[in-house]
């Protein structure tokens, strides 16, 4: 069974994620995954900040795959399995 969590702790929770998610969507990528990692900070039991970490990560990998070197993409699609992981 889920914990109920308070009210205003909910609250700071989903405006992180839609923080996250906005600044995703600017392509602000280390703003973006701050947002996602305290939102699971608040609220361990949840699985959507570890979802959108590794879409985050999909998406960066995705928009910088020419400015990388190959060791740098294989580490950020690392990254973004094991948030895919904790997701599942």
């Amino acid at each position: 069974m889920e914990k109920i969590i308070p009210l205003r702790q909910s609250n700071k929770y989903n405006k992180m994620l839609i923080q996250g998610i906005l600044n995703a969507k600017a392509k602000n990528y280390t703003l973006s995954k701050q947002f996602f990692e305290n939102a699971s900070k608040l609220n361990k039991s949840k699985m959507e900040p570890h979802f959108y970490l590794s879409m985050l990560l999909l998406q960066k990998v995705n928009d910088t795959i020419k400015d990388h070197k190959n060791n740098k993409r294989k580490q950020i699609v690392t990254d973004c399995m094991l948030h895919m992981d904790k997701a599942i």
